[in-house]
């Protein structure tokens, strides 16, 4: 009887999962800023300084059409690396200052 209580509780022990191997998931935060006719992206994954970037539109390209460019093209660099987009915070401060925060989230493996 006593091998049979060990045996399960040894099959019990490697069935559940180990709270010391799960991971946290894995965040990162870009900051779109919107200001005149430029874009400024802040890109912070949390270990180390933030990677900052300046985007102006060509000269036979809109702004709307470089900012739809580069949303877009930031969703798609994040999503193919398996992250999810958790949410979006939006914020305006005048007419020529749009800022939105996009926090992406990879799940753990499991």
């Amino acid at each position: 009887m006593k091998k049979l209580i060990f045996l399960v509780s040894c099959l019990l022990v490697l069935g559940s999962a180990s709270v010391v191997a799960q991971t946290a998931p894995q965040v990162v935060a870009v900051r779109v800023q919107e200001l005149g006719l430029r874009l400024y992206i802040t890109t912070s994954r949390g270990d180390g300084p933030a990677d900052i970037q300046e985007l102006q539109a060509a000269k036979k390209e809109s702004f709307s059409e470089l900012a739809a460019r580069t949303y877009r093209q930031l969703l798609l660099t994040y999503l193919e690396q398996g992250y999810v987009l958790q949410g979006v915070l939006p914020n305006k401060t005048n007419d020529d200052n749009t800022i939105n925060t996009l926090i992406f989230v990879k799940p753990p493996k499991s």
